[in-house]
């Protein structure tokens, strides 16, 4: 009898049912430091100590086969085109650039895009594609848009998206302002913010 095994009937002679110290219990006794690894198959196994190391070694997870994968991550690094401030004509065409940041630790994957979520969406499409950047590097991100023609505030939320295997959103929302009225000045506004850049090159 090795010394998990010995381990194991220790802990199953304690006959607890606390969750907390069933994990430590099963990190012990595979000898792994990860809590979520114990959690999941503690959970699966209706939080009996032997069948969840029983289907942990099954699974092959002591010779390193069950790894958990890294998760993309994501912020908004700069929002290049600013449109709260200014006004939109009804049905004026306009441009939304964001500069998205990888702030995990592996390259987003092939299948991320850039996804609307609710709210107005303005004639623009459902997702966009979205480079897979690796950590620490930034991309720039565009969305062509058409002002609602009701007069008044329009927004909407867009999300990181990706379909690796499972769909799952990442990152922060990023949201779109629209002020509409019949007198838009939003052109005027951009011209000088485009000034402004070029003032700063």
């Amino acid at each position: 009898m090795d010394d998990s095994d010995t381990l194991l009937n220790m802990f199953m002679a304690l006959g607890t049912t606390d969750h907390s110290a069933l994990v430590d219990q099963f990190k012990q006794v595979a000898k792994i430091d990860d809590d979520s690894i114990a959690s999941f198959f503690l959970e699966a196994n209706n939080w009996n100590l032997q069948g969840a190391v029983w289907s942990y070694y099954e699974q092959g997870a002591s010779s390193q086969i069950f790894v958990r994968e890294q998760q993309p991550s994501a912020e908004l690094a700069a929002d290049l085109t600013t449109t709260e401030s200014g006004l939109l004509s009804p049905g004026q065409s306009f441009t939304k650039t964001w500069r998205l940041r990888n702030t995990g630790t592996c390259q987003w994957p092939t299948t991320s895009v850039l996804r609307f979520l609710e709210g107005a969406q303005m004639n623009a499409p459902c997702e966009v594609p979205v480079p897979c950047i690796g950590p620490g590097e930034v991309t720039d991100v565009s969305v062509t848009f058409l002002a609602p023609t009701e007069i008044g505030q329009h927004v909407a939320s867009w999300r990181l998206k990706h379909s690796d295997g499972v769909t799952e959103f990442f990152g922060d929302n990023i949201w779109v302002i629209v002020n509409v009225s019949e007198e838009g000045t939003l052109d005027i506004a951009a011209a000088l913010q485009s000034t402004s850049f070029a003032g700063n090159d």
